[in-house]
């Protein structure tokens, strides 16, 4: 295994290829404290403060469960964090002399669909793939259908480049990136396709641990003094990019 390099999180095992780049994630089928957690949980559950803890260091829920979360926003049409997605799309299309009017729209992981609910009163077919079955049920009021993308379609990715600090940030989330690709790897495999990068946006950067409870700082300690040990300061931030790519075959 001279080629990759090993990484062990809270709930992860992250396998660098050094020839690419990417990581890899294996879950851990048991985490270092779940049973002590567990054994806990009966008196923390009751306490607010901590009882966040039983999660965070034992399970979670896991592929379609921990999406049903969005039902919640869609039937209260509260878009949160969502609200003006659409704005920001056609601003950054408009720079480049685009417009997604008429055009065939398909939102991958697209939950909860307010931005495919708003682009379908300017796009000729709109789709939206959601995980969990119950999520793809409550947004269907506001999808369509979509043909396969076609010659000088789009492809539109906003995503997190692969970094240590992605691997840091979601150590102690069950459900998360499988493998991370680098930008360059997303390019090569691009043009290898027929598509070829026309625009990258810089949506921001921030230290891994940004936002993250003291607890979680505290437990990730002797985890993240390997991950960053060998190199430099960006390795500690997750970047977040959005790059367009054209279909030109």
């Amino acid at each position: 295994m001279s080629d990759k390099k090993v990484f062990n999180t809270y709930k992860s095992i992250w396998i660098q290829d050094l020839s690419t780049g990417n990581y890899e994630r294996q879950q851990k089928r048991k985490y270092p404290l779940e049973s002590f957690i567990n054994s806990l949980a009966p008196l923390i559950k009751p306490i607010p403060k901590v009882r966040g803890l039983i999660p965070l260091l034992g399970k979670k829920d896991q592929g379609a469960d921990f999406y049903k979360y969005y039902i919640d926003y869609i039937t209260s049409g509260n878009r949160g964090k969502w609200t003006g997605e659409m704005e920001v799309v056609i601003k950054r299309l408009h720079e480049l002399g685009l417009s997604p009017k008429g055009k065939s729209i398909l939102d991958v992981s697209g939950e909860p669909g307010f931005f495919a609910s708003d682009m379908r009163s300017i796009a000729s077919k709109v789709v939206v793939t959601a995980f969990a079955k119950e999520v793809a049920d409550a947004m269907m009021e506001y999808l369509g259908v979509i043909k396969v993308l076609n010659t000088q379609g789009f492809l539109w990715i906003s995503f997190s480049p692969a970094s240590r600090a992605v691997c840091a940030r979601w150590m102690f989330d069950d459900y998360t990136y499988l493998r991370q690709y680098t930008k360059e790897y997303l390019v090569h495999t691009a043009v290898a396709n027929g598509f070829q990068c026309i625009k990258e946006w810089d949506d921001g950067s921030y230290d891994w641990d940004t936002g993250l409870h003291p607890v979680q700082k505290i437990f990730s300690l002797p985890y993240t003094y390997k991950l960053f040990q060998d190199v430099d300061a960006n390795e500690r931030k997750q970047h977040n990019v959005v790059m367009l790519f054209q279909r030109i075959t």
